[in-house]
Protein backbone atom coordinates (compact mmCIF):
# COMPACT_ATOMS: atom_id res chain seq x y z
CA UNK A 1 0.00 0.00 0.00
CA UNK A 2 2.88 2.62 0.66
CA UNK A 3 4.71 1.63 -2.00
CA UNK A 4 1.32 2.20 -4.15
CA UNK A 5 0.47 5.80 -2.57
CA UNK A 6 4.37 6.89 -2.96
CA UNK A 7 4.14 6.34 -6.97
CA UNK A 8 0.98 8.32 -7.07
CA UNK A 9 2.29 11.23 -5.12
CA UNK A 10 5.32 10.60 -7.88
CA UNK A 11 3.15 10.59 -10.55
CA UNK A 12 0.83 13.93 -9.05
CA UNK A 13 4.17 15.50 -8.24
CA UNK A 14 5.57 15.05 -11.92
CA UNK A 15 1.86 16.41 -13.43
CA UNK A 16 2.50 19.40 -11.47
CA UNK A 17 5.77 19.89 -12.59
CA UNK A 18 4.71 19.39 -16.57
CA UNK A 19 2.15 22.39 -16.03
CA UNK A 20 4.36 24.52 -14.42
CA UNK A 21 7.05 24.08 -17.03
CA UNK A 22 4.30 24.40 -19.75
CA UNK A 23 3.01 27.74 -18.00
CA UNK A 24 6.58 29.18 -17.73
CA UNK A 25 6.60 28.27 -21.83
CA UNK A 26 3.78 29.92 -22.19
CA UNK A 27 4.52 32.41 -20.61
CA UNK A 28 7.76 32.57 -21.92
CA UNK A 29 6.47 33.22 -25.70
CA UNK A 30 4.01 35.74 -24.18
CA UNK A 31 7.43 37.69 -23.22
CA UNK A 32 9.10 37.34 -26.67
CA UNK A 33 6.33 38.13 -28.24
CA UNK A 34 6.42 41.80 -26.96
CA UNK A 35 10.06 41.79 -27.70
CA UNK A 36 8.52 43.50 -30.96
CA UNK A 37 5.66 45.37 -31.97
CA UNK A 38 2.81 44.23 -33.63
CA UNK A 39 3.25 45.68 -37.02
CA UNK A 40 7.20 44.32 -36.94
CA UNK A 41 5.35 40.88 -36.27
CA UNK A 42 3.24 41.39 -38.94
CA UNK A 43 5.79 42.64 -41.39
CA UNK A 44 8.31 39.70 -40.74
CA UNK A 45 5.43 37.10 -41.06
CA UNK A 46 4.91 38.34 -44.54
CA UNK A 47 8.30 38.28 -45.44
CA UNK A 48 8.72 34.96 -44.27
CA UNK A 49 5.97 33.39 -46.31
CA UNK A 50 6.92 35.54 -49.20
CA UNK A 51 10.86 34.14 -49.14
CA UNK A 52 9.13 30.20 -49.09
CA UNK A 53 6.93 30.71 -51.57
CA UNK A 54 10.16 31.54 -53.59
CA UNK A 55 12.48 29.06 -52.36
CA UNK A 56 9.65 26.01 -53.03
CA UNK A 57 9.20 27.46 -56.30
CA UNK A 58 13.10 26.83 -57.10
CA UNK A 59 13.24 24.19 -55.21
CA UNK A 60 15.48 25.12 -52.68
CA UNK A 61 15.57 25.28 -48.41
CA UNK A 62 14.20 28.02 -46.59
CA UNK A 63 15.21 26.59 -43.54
CA UNK A 64 17.59 26.85 -42.60
CA UNK A 65 18.59 28.40 -45.82
CA UNK A 66 22.19 29.93 -46.60
CA UNK A 67 23.52 33.25 -47.44
CA UNK A 68 24.34 32.05 -51.76
CA UNK A 69 20.13 31.12 -51.34
CA UNK A 70 19.60 34.31 -49.35
CA UNK A 71 21.94 36.60 -52.34
CA UNK A 72 20.25 34.92 -54.96
CA UNK A 73 16.98 35.63 -53.73
CA UNK A 74 17.77 39.65 -52.89
CA UNK A 75 18.64 39.46 -56.67
CA UNK A 76 15.30 38.04 -57.88
CA UNK A 77 13.74 40.83 -56.22
CA UNK A 78 15.97 43.73 -56.29
CA UNK A 79 13.88 45.20 -59.55
CA UNK A 80 10.70 44.93 -57.90
CA UNK A 81 11.06 45.65 -54.40
CA UNK A 82 13.18 48.75 -52.77
CA UNK A 83 16.51 48.55 -50.94
CA UNK A 84 14.79 49.45 -47.58
CA UNK A 85 12.10 46.40 -48.54
CA UNK A 86 14.92 44.27 -49.18
CA UNK A 87 16.64 45.24 -46.19
CA UNK A 88 13.66 44.50 -43.99
CA UNK A 89 12.99 41.08 -45.21
CA UNK A 90 16.80 40.19 -44.78
CA UNK A 91 15.94 41.21 -41.04
CA UNK A 92 12.48 39.20 -41.05
CA UNK A 93 14.71 35.98 -42.55
CA UNK A 94 17.37 36.47 -39.96
CA UNK A 95 15.03 36.77 -37.59
CA UNK A 96 12.55 33.13 -38.03
CA UNK A 97 16.50 31.57 -38.26
CA UNK A 98 17.66 32.93 -34.95
CA UNK A 99 13.84 32.24 -32.79
CA UNK A 100 13.99 28.39 -34.70
CA UNK A 101 17.74 28.10 -33.29
CA UNK A 102 19.77 27.86 -36.44
CA UNK A 103 22.49 30.20 -37.57
CA UNK A 104 22.60 32.34 -40.20
CA UNK A 105 25.90 34.42 -41.67
CA UNK A 106 24.66 37.92 -42.53
CA UNK A 107 27.55 38.59 -42.87
CA UNK A 108 28.89 36.69 -45.45
CA UNK A 109 30.88 38.27 -48.20
CA UNK A 110 28.80 37.08 -51.02
CA UNK A 111 25.65 38.15 -49.93
CA UNK A 112 27.11 41.52 -48.80
CA UNK A 113 28.91 42.37 -52.03
CA UNK A 114 25.19 41.72 -53.33
CA UNK A 115 23.43 43.88 -51.03
CA UNK A 116 26.03 47.00 -51.68
CA UNK A 117 25.52 46.47 -55.54
CA UNK A 118 22.13 46.68 -55.26
CA UNK A 119 22.22 49.59 -53.26
CA UNK A 120 24.43 51.03 -56.24
CA UNK A 121 22.44 50.03 -58.72
CA UNK A 122 19.08 50.61 -57.68
CA UNK A 123 19.14 52.91 -54.31
CA UNK A 124 17.10 55.88 -54.18
CA UNK A 125 16.41 58.66 -51.77
CA UNK A 126 13.42 58.02 -49.33
CA UNK A 127 10.20 59.77 -50.28
CA UNK A 128 9.20 61.77 -47.54
CA UNK A 129 5.84 63.09 -47.09
CA UNK A 130 5.16 66.51 -47.38
CA UNK A 131 4.69 68.12 -44.02
CA UNK A 132 1.04 69.78 -43.32
CA UNK A 133 1.90 73.76 -42.60
CA UNK A 134 0.34 75.45 -39.10
CA UNK A 135 -1.38 77.37 -41.80
CA UNK A 136 -3.10 74.91 -43.89
CA UNK A 137 -3.77 72.61 -40.90
CA UNK A 138 -5.90 75.57 -39.60
CA UNK A 139 -7.74 75.69 -42.92
CA UNK A 140 -8.60 72.20 -43.06
CA UNK A 141 -10.08 72.44 -39.54
CA UNK A 142 -12.11 75.73 -39.76
CA UNK A 143 -13.60 73.60 -43.01
CA UNK A 144 -14.83 70.46 -41.20
CA UNK A 145 -18.50 69.74 -40.91
CA UNK A 146 -19.58 70.16 -37.68
CA UNK A 147 -20.58 66.24 -37.72
CA UNK A 148 -19.93 63.57 -35.35
CA UNK A 149 -17.31 62.43 -37.24
CA UNK A 150 -15.98 66.36 -38.17
CA UNK A 151 -15.88 67.28 -34.42
CA UNK A 152 -13.19 63.68 -33.57
CA UNK A 153 -11.63 64.74 -36.82
CA UNK A 154 -10.66 68.40 -35.53
CA UNK A 155 -9.86 66.62 -32.15
CA UNK A 156 -7.42 64.25 -34.05
CA UNK A 157 -5.72 66.68 -36.55
CA UNK A 158 -5.04 69.34 -33.75
CA UNK A 159 -3.97 67.13 -30.87
CA UNK A 160 -1.65 64.87 -33.57
CA UNK A 161 -0.12 68.82 -34.49
CA UNK A 162 0.01 69.87 -31.47
CA UNK A 163 1.61 66.94 -29.57
CA UNK A 164 3.80 65.82 -32.99
CA UNK A 165 2.34 62.91 -32.20
CA UNK A 166 3.13 59.71 -34.20
CA UNK A 167 -0.02 58.03 -35.89
CA UNK A 168 0.57 54.98 -33.40
CA UNK A 169 0.27 57.18 -30.59
CA UNK A 170 -2.97 58.91 -31.32
CA UNK A 171 -4.87 55.63 -32.13
CA UNK A 172 -3.32 54.03 -29.17
CA UNK A 173 -4.31 56.69 -26.53
CA UNK A 174 -6.73 56.64 -23.64
CA UNK A 175 -9.23 58.86 -22.47
CA UNK A 176 -7.79 58.30 -18.71
CA UNK A 177 -5.29 56.09 -17.26
CA UNK A 178 -6.48 52.37 -16.50
CA UNK A 179 -7.39 52.02 -20.59
CA UNK A 180 -5.80 48.65 -22.67
CA UNK A 181 -3.78 51.81 -24.57
CA UNK A 182 -0.54 52.65 -24.24
CA UNK A 183 -0.71 56.31 -23.43
CA UNK A 184 -3.78 58.75 -22.06
CA UNK A 185 -4.60 62.33 -21.24
CA UNK A 186 -4.58 64.40 -18.04
CA UNK A 187 -5.97 67.54 -17.62
CA UNK A 188 -4.49 70.46 -16.03
CA UNK A 189 -5.18 74.49 -15.65
CA UNK A 190 -2.26 74.99 -18.55
CA UNK A 191 -4.05 72.28 -21.49
CA UNK A 192 -3.25 68.88 -21.62
CA UNK A 193 0.04 66.47 -20.54
CA UNK A 194 -0.31 63.95 -22.94
CA UNK A 195 1.22 60.50 -20.94
CA UNK A 196 3.34 58.28 -23.40
CA UNK A 197 3.71 54.83 -21.84
CA UNK A 198 5.07 52.99 -24.50
CA UNK A 199 6.75 54.61 -27.88
CA UNK A 200 9.28 54.09 -30.88
CA UNK A 201 12.04 56.07 -28.18
CA UNK A 202 10.73 54.09 -25.24
CA UNK A 203 9.63 50.12 -26.27
CA UNK A 204 9.92 49.13 -23.11
CA UNK A 205 8.02 51.28 -20.98
CA UNK A 206 10.72 51.76 -18.65
CA UNK A 207 9.29 54.99 -18.07
CA UNK A 208 6.42 57.77 -18.94
CA UNK A 209 7.04 60.36 -21.16
CA UNK A 210 4.74 63.29 -21.12
CA UNK A 211 4.14 65.97 -23.56
CA UNK A 212 2.36 68.96 -22.74
CA UNK A 213 -0.22 70.70 -25.30
CA UNK A 214 -1.40 73.98 -24.40
CA UNK A 215 -4.41 75.98 -24.78
CA UNK A 216 -4.21 77.63 -28.32
CA UNK A 217 -4.76 81.12 -29.20
CA UNK A 218 -8.07 80.74 -31.37
CA UNK A 219 -10.98 78.92 -30.20
CA UNK A 220 -11.94 76.99 -33.16
CA UNK A 221 -8.52 75.60 -33.63
CA UNK A 222 -7.42 74.88 -29.89
CA UNK A 223 -6.04 71.14 -29.30
CA UNK A 224 -7.31 71.56 -25.68
CA UNK A 225 -11.03 72.74 -26.60
CA UNK A 226 -11.42 70.51 -29.66
CA UNK A 227 -10.42 67.04 -27.07
CA UNK A 228 -13.23 68.43 -24.57
CA UNK A 229 -15.46 69.13 -27.21
CA UNK A 230 -15.18 65.46 -28.74
CA UNK A 231 -15.03 63.88 -25.07
CA UNK A 232 -18.40 65.74 -24.28
CA UNK A 233 -20.07 65.02 -27.35
CA UNK A 234 -18.83 61.32 -27.63
CA UNK A 235 -19.66 60.99 -23.43
CA UNK A 236 -16.73 58.37 -23.79
CA UNK A 237 -15.22 57.93 -19.58
CA UNK A 238 -12.36 55.41 -20.18
CA UNK A 239 -10.85 53.24 -22.97
CA UNK A 240 -10.14 54.67 -26.45
CA UNK A 241 -10.08 58.39 -27.18
CA UNK A 242 -10.45 58.28 -30.62
CA UNK A 243 -12.79 55.62 -32.39
CA UNK A 244 -14.42 54.63 -35.25
CA UNK A 245 -17.73 56.94 -36.19
CA UNK A 246 -20.28 55.27 -38.69
CA UNK A 247 -21.70 56.65 -41.41
CA UNK A 248 -25.09 57.04 -39.08
CA UNK A 249 -23.40 59.18 -36.98
CA UNK A 250 -22.93 56.41 -33.77
CA UNK A 251 -20.04 56.22 -32.34
CA UNK A 252 -18.49 52.47 -31.87
CA UNK A 253 -16.33 50.77 -29.22
CA UNK A 254 -14.06 50.30 -31.93
CA UNK A 255 -9.79 51.95 -31.41
CA UNK A 256 -9.27 53.70 -34.73
CA UNK A 257 -6.57 52.31 -36.63
CA UNK A 258 -3.37 53.88 -37.57
CA UNK A 259 -4.24 53.36 -41.39
CA UNK A 260 -8.03 55.51 -40.15
CA UNK A 261 -5.55 58.00 -39.19
CA UNK A 262 -3.18 58.30 -42.11
CA UNK A 263 -6.69 58.87 -43.90
CA UNK A 264 -8.49 61.27 -41.82
CA UNK A 265 -5.04 63.49 -42.56
CA UNK A 266 -5.27 62.58 -46.33
CA UNK A 267 -9.02 63.99 -46.31
CA UNK A 268 -7.81 67.40 -44.27
CA UNK A 269 -5.11 67.96 -47.42
CA UNK A 270 -7.82 67.34 -50.02
CA UNK A 271 -10.17 69.99 -48.49
CA UNK A 272 -7.17 72.59 -48.84
CA UNK A 273 -6.14 71.84 -52.29
CA UNK A 274 -3.49 69.27 -51.48
CA UNK A 275 -2.62 66.04 -53.31
CA UNK A 276 -3.40 63.82 -50.53
CA UNK A 277 -0.77 61.04 -52.27
CA UNK A 278 1.71 63.42 -51.02
CA UNK A 279 0.51 63.06 -47.55
CA UNK A 280 0.54 60.64 -44.33
CA UNK A 281 -0.27 60.09 -40.88
CA UNK A 282 3.24 61.49 -40.29
CA UNK A 283 2.41 64.79 -42.05
CA UNK A 284 1.15 66.56 -38.39
CA UNK A 285 4.31 65.19 -36.92
CA UNK A 286 6.41 66.21 -39.38
CA UNK A 287 4.50 69.32 -39.94
CA UNK A 288 4.81 70.80 -36.04
CA UNK A 289 8.56 70.00 -36.19
CA UNK A 290 8.64 72.57 -38.91
CA UNK A 291 6.34 74.71 -37.81
CA UNK A 292 8.73 75.11 -34.21
CA UNK A 293 11.90 75.56 -36.50
CA UNK A 294 10.61 78.38 -38.54
CA UNK A 295 9.28 79.83 -35.75
CA UNK A 296 12.94 80.02 -34.24
CA UNK A 297 12.74 77.43 -31.34
CA UNK A 298 15.98 75.60 -30.69
CA UNK A 299 16.44 71.93 -31.59
CA UNK A 300 16.63 71.06 -28.11
CA UNK A 301 12.92 72.34 -27.18
CA UNK A 302 11.49 70.52 -30.09
CA UNK A 303 13.37 66.75 -29.15
CA UNK A 304 12.24 67.90 -25.75
CA UNK A 305 8.79 67.52 -27.24
CA UNK A 306 8.70 65.21 -30.01
CA UNK A 307 11.46 63.06 -27.75
CA UNK A 308 13.87 62.74 -30.50
CA UNK A 309 17.19 61.32 -29.38
CA UNK A 310 19.48 63.30 -31.82
CA UNK A 311 19.13 66.68 -33.38
CA UNK A 312 20.17 65.11 -36.77
CA UNK A 313 16.30 62.71 -36.05
CA UNK A 314 14.83 66.13 -35.65
CA UNK A 315 16.50 67.87 -38.45
CA UNK A 316 15.60 65.18 -41.12
CA UNK A 317 11.75 66.11 -40.27
CA UNK A 318 12.47 69.75 -41.04
CA UNK A 319 10.68 70.06 -44.52
CA UNK A 320 10.06 74.29 -44.95
CA UNK A 321 6.97 74.35 -47.75
CA UNK A 322 8.49 77.75 -48.43
CA UNK A 323 12.23 76.80 -49.72
CA UNK A 324 13.45 80.41 -50.55
CA UNK A 325 11.96 81.36 -46.87
CA UNK A 326 15.11 79.90 -45.09
CA UNK A 327 17.30 80.07 -47.82
CA UNK A 328 20.56 81.92 -46.27
CA UNK A 329 21.16 83.42 -49.36
CA UNK A 330 18.25 85.82 -48.68
CA UNK A 331 21.11 87.72 -46.34
CA UNK A 332 23.60 88.07 -49.00
CA UNK A 333 23.42 91.06 -51.71
CA UNK A 334 24.80 90.46 -54.89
Amino acid sequence: MKSASKSHALLNNTSANEVFIQDLVNRAEAYAHLARAKATFRAYRQDWQHFTGWCEKQGMASLPTTATILALYLTDQACHLSVTTLQRRLSGITAVHRQTGHILDVHNPQLVNVLDGIRRAHGRPALSKRALTSDELRQAVENLPNSVQGIRDRALLLLGFAGALRRSELCNLDVAFGGTGKGWLKFTPEGIAICIRYSKENQEGVHIEEVAVPFGRCRITCPVEAIRVWIELSGISKGALFRVVLKSGRITEQRLSGDAVAQRVKAAAKRVGIDPTLVAGHSLRAGFVTAASLAGRSDHDIMRHTRHKTSEMVRRYIRPVDLFRCSPAKSIHI
